[in-house]
């Protein structure tokens, strides 16, 4: 894979300028000992300053491999403390974080290094003031910005392999050039007397000896938007200034994040001019804009081959048509044909389906989208188009990592999964979305699982383990449960259930909120969950050795439904049978809920994740492949539904539409029909 430097900035200036002095600068470089993209599939980054947040998400899958370097550059308007935060994710769900507040050393670039530690998926850090780093350890958030390493772009970067966990000295004063004997820390020991050796007053430095072998790296590696001039003018980034690898301005020439916006969004991913939004094959005057050869509504303007009207492909979308000749004067050489010149003016042959009096492309038409009469619209801000026959609308945009999703009987509901998240909703018909939580979710709250029955919203935030509850008309949320570590959920109309992943409980709570009840205990990490009149059933996680199981509502010793699964994920059930994605095998699977053998739906997919299911057809999340799919209950060829998402991750149905929230594109979307 090849390795991209990524150069954001809080203003668009250069770090430094070729014949200038230094500026004021922070690097904030991200490594992990997880396995990419195995444990760790993105990386964001959040700044926060002056009450404003920006996430800067990169996706470990594309290209991008670790250390992750993103250069901050004071302003006048960014002066003073940043509270910055980076979260590992695996197929949109956290997995760990770490988070610092630092500031700036005015006329130094100093650099500071966040480490994603396998040990801290669990996070043992109860006190709010500090942070899990490497090895498992609560460190304090504040760092010194005098104690950070000065920034050296000469010094290449080293990416800690997955199987070793570097370390850092104790600050135990264990004797002059003596190895370290307790869990590694931050905070110690720039005068180390020897490697790994403490002396008695070690002050709060960070060490800049060979016990981190991961010390070192240089934004300007191959001289890719660096430091040190290679900015560019105003601080573009890349190589002689234009903004990322190959001085394309980001990936796919679309100004990335390297310096072409930066944190004020002013060129970044989603509003670049890039393939979306700039003049590109949807809005640069193309096939579907300029009516024909020439933009000039058929072969040399005339509406057709000799005048005659031609198809409508040669005069352009919804009845451009050329001229086609007078409408009923007949004859030859382009005059419409014989005796009637097309219908009412048409131009000839519709190549279309004519309704009414318009020739009309079935497959686009937003006024006759899949059918005659056939309207794809939607309420604004929500946006409509007519895709492939079937109306594709943008329920919500901009949002920051949508991640679970519910519906009821008017309106969609959603979770950003991010730091700190959010609870929304919008109606099914398009509009303003709302936030429905109180603000309270705290810096690190990251809301996933999200449920909703009978006018009360559940939803879990993984990153403190509670389980909340907020009225669907919004208003102050209300923790009913603690400790709740799942990322799913499933409701009736009695009890909430979910799982504990770290202690392999799988629980239930009646829905007003009293003591959790285990269902049963002892699951090795499970994941998705789903219930039925009678029976709670839940997945088990592993590659190659995943079960799923199910259990009496009341209690009671689990049934295994499917052995030897390689990565069961999602799961749902119907009245007969359960289904559920192999999100490592790449298989969608049945089993009937009474035992029996598995049943391959589809195999060969590259990563299926949330599964929903109706009374003819199975419906499934590909976030890697960006798409949603479908196949019949029974087996068959699958469906395509749509493609070109970013990262589609939780599903819903309702019985005319399919429902999705898009993490990396900050999108919630509807598909009719499903």
């Amino acid at each position: 894979m090849r390795r991209t430097f990524l150069f954001t900035v809080l203003t668009m200036a250069a770090v430094s300028s070729c014949r200038g002095k230094q500026r004021t600068a922070l690097v904030v470089e991200v490594d992990s000992n997880l396995a990419v993209p195995g444990e760790l599939d993105k990386v964001d980054i959040a700044v926060t300053a002056h009450g404003k947040t920006q996430h800067m998400p990169y996706s470990m899958i594309n290209g991008n491999i670790l250390p992750l370097r993103t250069a901050l550059v004071e302003s006048t308007d960014n002066t003073g403390t940043l509270d910055i935060v980076t979260t590992g994710f695996l197929n949109g769900n956290p997995v760990v974080h770490e988070e610092a507040v630092v500031g700036f050393i005015e006329g130094q670039a100093r650099l500071l290094k966040l480490f994603l530690a396998a040990e801290c998926r669990v996070d043992p850090c109860t006190d709010p003031t500090t942070t899990c780093t490497t090895g498992g350890v609560c460190v304090g958030k504040i760092r010194p910005p005098g104690a950070l390493t000065p920034f050296d772009p000469t010094k290449p970067a080293q990416h800690v392999d997955a199987s070793v966990v570097p370390t850092r000295d104790t600050g135990t004063p264990d004797g002059t050039g003596a190895a370290d004997t307790a869990p590694a820390r931050m905070g110690d020991a720039r005068n180390d007397a020897a490697i790994d050796g403490d002396v008695a007053t070690d002050p709060p430095k960070l060490d800049v000896a060979a016990d981190i072998p991961y010390l070192g790296a240089d934004l300007n590696n191959n001289g890719t938007g660096g430091l040190a001039g290679t900015g560019g003018t105003t601080g573009t980034g890349g190589v002689t200034g234009m903004g990322g690898t190959a001085g394309v301005g980001g990936t796919t020439s679309t100004g990335g994040y390297t310096g072409t916006g930066g944190l004020t969004g002013l060129g970044g991913m989603t509003n670049t001019g890039g393939t979306a939004a700039a003049g590109g094959a949807k809005n640069a005057g193309g096939t579907m804009v300029t009516g024909g050869i020439a933009g000039s509504g058929g072969i040399i303007g005339s509406g057709g081959i000799t005048a005659s009207g031609g198809a409508t492909v040669t005069g352009g979308t919804t009845g451009i048509g050329g001229l086609g000749g007078a409408s009923q004067t007949g004859g030859t050489l382009g005059t419409g044909g014989t005796s009637t010149g097309g219908s009412s003016g048409t131009g000839g042959n519709c190549a279309g389906t004519i309704c009414g009096s318009t020739c009309a492309d079935l497959t686009t038409d937003p006024n006759n989208c899949g059918g005659c009469g056939i309207l794809c619209s939607a309420t604004l801000p929500s946006v409509a188009s007519c895709k492939a026959g079937r109306c594709l609308i943008t329920l919500a945009s901009g949002q920051t990592g949508p991640s679970g999703i519910a519906l009821d009987d008017t309106s969609v509901y959603w979770t950003n999964c991010t730091s700190p998240g959010s609870v929304m909703k919008v109606p099914k018909s398009g509009g303003t979305a709302t936030r429905l939580d109180s603000g309270e979710l705290g810096p690190i709250g990251y809301p996933a699982a999200i449920g909703v029955s009978a006018g009360t919203v559940y939803f879990i935030e993984i990153g403190l383990s509670h389980l909340w509850t907020v009225s669907t008309g919004g208003g102050a949320n209300t923790i009913i449960a603690r400790g709740a570590d799942s990322n799913t959920l499933a409701l009736d109309a009695t009890n909430v259930y979910w799982l504990k992943s770290a202690s392999g409980d799988v629980l239930r709570m009646p829905v007003s909120g009293t003591t959790p009840t285990p269902i049963t205990s002892g699951q090795s990490n499970p994941w998705g969950i789903a219930v039925d009149a009678t029976s709670v059933y839940w997945t088990n996680f592993n590659n190659a050795t995943g079960t799923v199981m199910k259990a009496p509502i009341g209690g009671g010793a689990p049934t295994t439904l499917a052995t030897a699964q390689d990565g069961p994920h999602g799961i749902t059930v119907d009245s007969t049978s359960v289904y559920w994605t192999n999100q490592t095998g790449g298989m969608v699977m049945k089993a009937p809920i009474g035992g029996g053998s598995p049943t391959i739906l589809v195999s060969g997919n590259y990563s299926p994740y949330a599964v929903v299911v109706d009374s003819t057809s199975v419906y499934w999340t590909e976030p890697h492949l960006g798409a949603v799919m479908k196949v019949p209950i029974e087996g068959g060829p699958p469906t395509t539904l749509i493609t070109g998402q970013a990262d589609a991750y939780g599903i819903g149905i309702d019985n005319t539409s399919v429902y999705w929230a898009n993490s990396s594109g900050l999108t919630v979307m509807k598909l009719t029909p499903k």
